[in-house]
């Protein structure tokens, strides 16, 4: 199955393909208009995951589409064909992200205020998803400034 690269640079949201497409049947590398519509998507995207107000609140596909003027459809099958992973994996994926930098803050929060911050339903759910992204929990980024593998 291919990788997906997320890269995440000041807040910015930028999802790739790393390898070969996945072996699914059916599924083809988009190419001409279609690469061309995914890359807008993907821009749209990356804008609109940058703003704070959109990542600290919690949101659905189809807020999503409306307020990108993106059509639902074609955001379902951006995620699914494009970036291989499904809008719950990349609407995670920014909370979190968000998550790491709330815990840095000078504002001493605690995990759940962030957690509530982000939408989670509950401390544990931002814990798993905390750790499954990052490979730590969010007390151990926080005791090391954003650096626990600094003190592995």
């Amino acid at each position: 199955k291919m990788k997906l690269m997320v890269f995440g640079i000041n807040g910015k949201v930028r999802m790739r393909f790393a390898g070969k497409p996945p072996e699914r049947t059916g599924y083809t590398v988009p190419e001409g208009k279609e690469l061309a519509e995914y890359k807008r998507i993907e821009r749209i995207l990356e804008k609109w995951g940058i703003d704070n107000r959109n990542v600290l609140r919690d949101f659905s596909l189809g807020i999503l589409a409306n307020e990108t003027g993106i059509n639902k459809r074609n955001l379902e099958r951006y995620f699914a064909e494009y970036t291989d992973i499904g809008f719950r994996e990349w609407k995670n994926w920014l909370r979190i992200e968000k998550g790491k930098e709330l815990i840095l803050s000078p504002e001493t929060m605690t995990i759940e205020e962030i957690s509530d911050i982000l939408g989670f339903q509950d401390k544990c759910s931002f814990y798993r998803l905390f750790r499954k992204q990052t490979g730590y929990t969010p007390g151990e980024w926080r005791s090391t400034g954003g650096h626990p593998e600094m003190g592995d």
